[in-house]
Parts: structure tokens; C-alpha cells; sequence
């Protein structure tokens, strides 16, 4: 059985002594008018927790994908965990950025 986030982000604090940053995984071109307020509102309840997120959404939305893409992955190799937000599974880029974590060992949470 996989751990929970929750047992996760304590578990890692235990071991390192700080919280785990966590990657922001959702989908963006299919919910191009809502996408910001989804991700914005899980990193504000990491953040209201202490934890470091990265926030894709915070690209700029005139970025071309590809280039978009390149700076996520960058950023996947930075953090401790994946969280995925509810509505990714037709989105390519997240499928991407889940094979990148499992790429790299790093835990995948699913909201």
C-alpha cells in the first residue's frame, strides 16, 4: 500500500528536517480559463502548511508548450514529490511529467 501524502510530507520532515517541495502536476490547455484558480488553490493550501510548491501555472501562458515543458521537467528534478490535480487524464503534459517522477523515484500523489 503507498504511503499518504500526509505520511509522506511527516515522514520526510522526520528524515531531512525540513518539508518536502512539491510539484504541482495538473492540466492547463484543456482548462484554459479555470487552471489557474485550481492550482493556485492547492499551492495556497501547501503553503498554509509551510510546504514549497512549484506552480506551472505561473508560466507565462504565451510560453509555447515545448518550452513550457522543458522548464516543468527542470523543475520535477528539483522536488521531493508529484501532487496531481483531479481532471489531468487526457492532458499529454502531465502524463509526461508523471513518467518524468517515476523516471527519477520520486512519489506521485493524486488529489
Amino acid at each position: 500500500m503507498k504511503p499518504s501524502l500526509f505520511n509522506f510530507i511527516v515522514d520526510f520532515y522526520y528524515k531531512n528536517g525540513q518539508y518536502p517541495k512539491v510539484f504541482l502536476s495538473g492540466a492547463i490547455t484543456n482548462r484554459i480559463d479555470t487552471y489557474k484558480m485550481f492550482f493556485d488553490n492547492a499551492e495556497l493550501k501547501f503553503k498554509c502548511l509551510g510546504i514549497e510548491c512549484y506552480n506551472p501555472a505561473r508560466i507565462d501562458i504565451n510560453t509555447p508548450w515545448g518550452k513550457a515543458m522543458e522548464e516543468t521537467i527542470a523543475q520535477i528534478n528539483q522536488c521531493d514529490c508529484l501532487f496531481v490535480l483531479k481532471n489531468w487524464e487526457t492532458s499529454k503534459g502531465v502524463k509526461i511529467e508523471i513518467k518524468k517522477a517515476k523516471d527519477i523515484g520520486i512519489p506521485i500523489f493524486f488529489e
